[in-house]
């Protein structure tokens, strides 16, 4: 099985996980993956209020959050996505060898996460397959955490049908 490290949020220390872990962590949950959690940021004067809305929605809509870290460039950093309750994932190249052993869907969510060379949002089911990625540049206007976490619901009750 591939390793994976999930940083979580009540925790300073980094517990490194197998992708079974990870699927154990979603319960059964769908999850969307920021690579770069913090261009979908509100901090400020209103920052508490942001989170918790995003945070009851997340919780609603039964998404849940993750950040990705590749290669382990930069550390584990904490973001939003820590703060509503989500995780931050490391994936490393090394990982990709590993998943000689794993499923399918593990290496397709290794090498979809891998291979982007722009800044995304992917929306992976309760399998790790992915589902969906919004591809997106620097400047361009982004829509909230709440508009993905919807657009993620809507793919799973499409596949649902």
């Amino acid at each position: 099985m591939a390793a994976l490290a999930l940083a979580y949020s009540e925790c300073d220390r980094t517990d490194v996980l197998t992708i079974a872990s990870l699927r154990a962590w979603m319960k059964g949950r769908w999850a969307l993956l920021f690579s770069h959690a913090d261009d979908f940021a509100c901090y400020g004067f209103e920052a508490d209020r942001w989170l918790a809305h995003v945070e009851h929605e997340f919780a609603k809509a039964e998404v849940s959050p993750l950040s990705v870290i590749k290669n382990g460039s930069g550390g584990v950093r904490r973001t939003w996505v820590d703060r509503v309750g989500g995780a931050a994932l490391l994936i490393r190249w090394s990982d990709a060898h590993r998943a000689r052993g794993a499923g399918a869907s593990e290496r397709s969510l290794i090498s979809s996460v891998l291979m982007q060379a722009t800044r995304f949002v992917l929306v992976v089911d309760e399998a790790l397959r992915p589902r969906l990625t919004y591809v997106y540049s620097i400047g361009e206007r982004l829509p909230s955490p709440i508009e993905l976490v919807w657009m993620a619901h809507r793919v799973r009750e499409r596949s649902a049908e």
